[in-house]
């Protein structure tokens, strides 16, 4: 199975096996992004004593998880709870987690969970420590679909959050330590209000 070009947002875990080795488990995911919205680890895969009450260790048989972009800093990104038969590859991807070995992890039993390589063999660092960029998803009027904001260049802990304009709408407020900025409604462009080093 194939799990490319999705964005995942206030989930428990994105993707998930169910790890079992008496059929053929896999999954390839790529290419996708994870918003910090979750409450636990993103994509996961489980085995060992969490798997079918089983105590043999395994988790599934293949896994290749390569070009997502991560910003959920506070849980684990990949998780395996076992050992895959054939492996688990981790590579091309970006986290904003400082700490590798917080972003990939191996539950129960090491082996076979291969980071920093493709499933050749050729070396495909991943990105750590990546800063996560302002963004919010916002649904027009609440019965449309969510849609994704996002100002690439800006750390979100600078983003406040008020009705700046009186109109009884949510505004978006940037301080970002030279100039206040402002997103009517959090949904247009950012716009500068004052000069200003207060934060």
């Amino acid at each position: 199975m194939t799990i490319r070009h999705n964005l995942f947002h206030h989930n428990r875990h994105d993707i998930a096996s169910a790890g079992s080795i008496d059929e053929w488990t896999e999954y390839e995911a790529a290419y996708n992004l994870v918003l910090g919205g979750a409450n636990s680890h993103s994509f996961d895969v489980h085995g060992g004593d969490d798997k079918d009450h089983r105590d043999d260790h395994n988790a599934g048989h293949y896994f290749l998880y390569h070009h997502n972009i991560f910003y959920n800093p506070n849980y684990t990104a990949d998780k395996v709870r076992g050992i895959p038969i054939k492996g688990a590859w981790v590579f091309d991807n970006v986290f904003s987690h400082d700490d590798k070995e917080f972003a990939d992890r191996q539950h129960y039993v090491t082996g076979n969970l291969i980071v920093g390589k493709d499933e050749v063999g050729v070396e495909k660092p991943n990105v750590y420590g990546e800063k996560v960029p302002g963004y919010w998803s916002i649904s027009y009027s609440g019965d449309q679909y969510w849609k994704w904001r996002r100002f690439e260049d800006e750390d979100f802990n600078n983003f406040g959050w008020g009705d700046f304009d009186g109109d009884g709408a949510t505004d978006a407020l940037l301080a970002n330590g030279s100039d206040w900025f402002t997103s009517l409604k959090a949904k247009g462009d950012l716009t500068k209000l004052i000069s200003s080093s207060v934060t």
